[in-house]
């Protein structure tokens, strides 16, 4: 959105965290305000060099918070679909904030799914 604000007429957050012009992309780093319990059984190896932290999700944190919704069969199918994912931690900390006067030029629509098992909490 930065960078091609003309281009984009509206930016859709479902579910998701809204960066904001205040503080560095870094801060809606998630992993340093949650506590390691909501979690469940998912883990952070590091890997490659320089080492980065990757977040591969567990059977448990995938039944019981991505997809506690879903009917087993879709879960089944989130089950075969793990792979280890970056969280970028060192591309967003050596991000300059977002400016006013790009980032508030474009319409948000923020959607709340008021069902869904939030362990984090980051919807409100």
């Amino acid at each position: 959105m930065e960078q091609y604000p003309k281009k984009i007429a509206v930016a859709v957050f479902l579910n998701s965290l809204m960066p904001d012009t205040k503080n560095r992309p870094s801060f809606v780093n998630y992993m340093k305000r949650t506590p390691m319990e909501a979690w469940l059984d998912a883990q952070f190896p590091s890997y490659g060099d320089p080492p980065i932290t990757a977040l591969v999700v567990g059977l448990k944190f995938i039944s019981e918070s991505l997809y506690n919704l879903s009917p087993i069969e879709d879960q089944t199918l989130g089950h075969l679909s793990i792979r280890p994912g970056s969280l970028f931690l060192g591309d967003l900390a050596t991000l300059p904030n977002l400016s006013d006067e790009k980032d508030s030029s474009i319409a948000r629509v923020y959607v709340i799914a008021t069902d869904d098992n939030d362990p984090f909490d980051f919807q409100r």
